[in-house]
């Protein structure tokens, strides 16, 4: 599965919660912070993972959850364009043959 496609990360989502039966919204949030911790550093995703949390008390599951969704699409995003650039940059170092 793409990790860049939101309506698979949708399925995702729904597949994550018919699993997840009784569990707590605060359990549900943090499967879901899960799939950041490969797109930040560490001291990022701690920013993001207060900020999902305080939006889950403020203002419900579905919110955060929304939150989270967008955070990942968009964190995603900006990791594919670097790896554009990178290659670009790459290719753009190295000489013609």
């Amino acid at each position: 599965m793409a990790r860049d496609e939101p309506e698979e990360m949708k399925a995702l989502i729904q597949i994550i919660e018919s699993q997840m039966g009784a569990r707590t919204p605060q359990e549900r949030l943090n499967l879901l912070l899960v799939s950041l911790r490969d797109l930040c550093s560490d001291e990022e995703f701690q920013s993001h993972q207060h900020e999902a949390f305080d939006m889950l008390n403020q203002l419900g599951f579905r919110p955060a959850r929304e939150f989270v969704v967008r955070l990942h699409d968009e964190l995603r995003e900006t990791a594919r364009k670097c790896e554009e650039n990178a290659a670009a940059q790459e290719s753009a170092d190295s000489p013609l043959s």
